[in-house]
């Protein structure tokens, strides 16, 4: 039986924000997530159910190495056989995040977004599987010194 991503979009832009500004992309926008931010732009009423296969094919249709996983929260779907999948199709993953649920170990760029998170005045979350606090120096500091490879936006 086939594992099913439910999908709101997938869609080829250059990424707009952040470390890879100008950098052609293709954005997988997973539905569903577990905060409901009043700035959120996904429509979670609507989503496809992909398998691995029907995501490999509509990625294959663009012409960019570099896939961004958003949503919605896409901590909640991204698993090892997804990012095996497009490791060996060759793609750059990276994935933008609320940083509340724990990653797979090969993600090759990590944007957190904590805005949602201070505005709820949690003082703490769960990264990777270490707590750490939401102090945005040390979080710089750790990027900076190339400790992990991330951007952290408010």
């Amino acid at each position: 039986m086939s594992k099913f991503y439910k999908v709101n979009d997938i869609f080829y832009t250059l990424q707009g924000e952040g470390f890879y500004t100008g950098v052609p992309a293709i954005f997988i926008r997973f539905a569903e997530c577990n905060l409901r931010c009043e700035f959120c732009d996904t429509d979670f009423k609507e989503s496809l159910e992909m398998t691995l296969g029907d995501l490999e094919m509509t990625l294959a249709q663009y012409p960019a190495k570099h896939v961004v996983l958003t949503g919605g929260e896409p901590s909640l779907q991204t698993d090892e056989e997804l990012l095996q999948m497009l490791h060996a199709e060759g793609y750059y993953v990276q994935i933008e995040t609320n940083g509340t649920n724990e990653l797979p170990e090969n993600i090759d760029w990590i944007t957190m977004y904590l805005k949602m998170l201070i505005r709820l005045g949690m003082q703490q979350y769960q990264w990777k599987g270490l707590l750490m606090n939401l102090d945005k120096r040390l979080l710089l500091l750790l990027v900076q010194n190339e400790a992990i490879h991330m951007t952290v936006r408010t």
